[in-house]
């Protein structure tokens, strides 16, 4: 008797290939659009047209673009190295915009020329554009701020070695702020401001490296009918720090003045031309490490605001030189006297705590706690 064997068959499982579609997608909802990248290295561009907002993306309009009724746009990154834009327009009805770029080496770009030039109402504006993680290149350049229109900029670099750029070129008639931060990373920072005649506006700008060894550049030439702040900061890290200011002729507002190294070993240069108005106010503070500030004044015919200038070493032995001239000549006490008043002006070199090297203008700047050595 013959027993039959049945045979089986082994069942396996074979993997099929991946069908994941990743792609960037936009949406529109109550006034806000929002555009967020996909895992590879996208090209978001985003105009503003004024009566729509057209989207795209990797060179193709995105679907159902332009939108109409857009209050406020936000546009991601996520991964890859992403290049994201946006363009803005005078007659437009948006009032937030964010760029992020997320992980990547990702390039921002801001185009605000066309702001305020032709605003019908007063309006609100706040930019904001965040690198996030990787060697990021973030760009901004802005244009006029018409009276009772607030502009905002706030840029954070995020991780990494960071370069960011932005530059205002501008009648400021309304109110502008500008906070541009490195953070992490050995950054490079650089702001540069050009104000128009009669610019009688509110304008603030600051810059701070944040954490690394960085690189901060302010340079401002205006003239200045209402307000202007300028702030250059390294915080922690060994830092380059160079604010120069020219304040023209005819200019009647107050210029505050500041900057400060923070901790580390870093190096301020200061320089100032100035047709003071109304005032001039400059503060200049080495912060915690073994710093070296250089300041350089000119004040020039025509000014006849008080000038309070203060360079400060804070910590540590530092090395303090002030230069101060009138007209490009080495001021006296008796030729600031004649310019802007007899108390009107203060000059001050103060090493504070540490035990400090200072050079000054003989019978201008009065050292406190300074040592000084061959006085000019």
């Amino acid at each position: 008797m013959r027993t039959s064997k049945k045979l089986r068959a082994t069942l396996r499982c074979e993997g099929l290939e991946g069908r994941e579609c990743p792609a960037v997608q936009v949406f529109n909802v109550a006034g806000t659009l929002t555009v967020v990248g996909d895992l590879a290295a996208n090209n978001i561009q985003v105009t503003d047209n004024g009566s729509d907002v057209a989207v795209l993306v990797d060179g193709n309009p995105a679907a159902n673009s332009p939108f109409t009724g857009v209050t406020s746009v936000v546009i991601r990154g996520a991964g890859g190295d992403d290049s994201l834009s946006y363009t803005s327009n005078n007659t437009s009805s948006v009032t937030s915009v964010r760029l992020q770029g997320g992980i990547g080496n990702d390039t921002l770009t801001l185009n605000g020329e066309a702001l305020g030039t032709a605003s019908a109402s007063a309006s609100t504006i706040q930019f904001v554009m965040v690198g996030g993680q990787g060697a990021d290149t973030i760009d901004a350049s802005l244009g006029s701020i018409v009276a009772g229109d607030t502009v905002s900029l706030v840029i954070s670099g995020g991780s990494g070695v960071d370069n960011i750029t932005v530059g205002l070129v501008a009648k400021a008639d309304g109110t502008f702020s500008l906070q541009a931060n490195g953070d992490q990373g050995n950054d490079s920072i650089s702001v540069s401001a050009n104000l128009a005649h009669d610019s009688a506006g509110s304008v603030s700008l600051t810059s701070n490296g944040g954490q690394g060894s960085d690189n901060v550049t302010l340079t401002v030439a205006a003239e200045v009918d209402g307000t202007l702040t300028l702030q250059a900061n390294g915080n922690q890290g060994a830092d380059s720090i160079s604010l120069s200011t020219t304040i023209a002729p005819d200019s009647t507002g107050t210029v505050t003045i500041g900057t400060g190294g923070g901790q580390g070993v870093d190096t301020i240069d200061l320089d100032v031309t100035a047709v003071v108005g109304s005032a001039l106010n400059i503060l200049a503070g080495g912060g915690m490490g073994i710093d070296t500030i250089n300041s350089t004044t000119d004040i020039r015919t025509g000014s006849t605001g008080t000038i309070n200038s203060r360079i400060d070493g804070v910590l540590k032995k530092d090395t303090l030189t002030s230069l101060v001239t009138v007209d490009g000549v080495k001021a006296t006490a008796s030729a600031l006297d004649a310019l802007v008043g007899a108390g009107n002006w203060a000059f001050v070199l103060d090493g504070n705590l540490g035990f400090d090297t200072g050079t000054y203008t003989d019978g201008v700047v009065q050292p406190i706690n300074v040592e000084v050595k061959n006085p000019v």
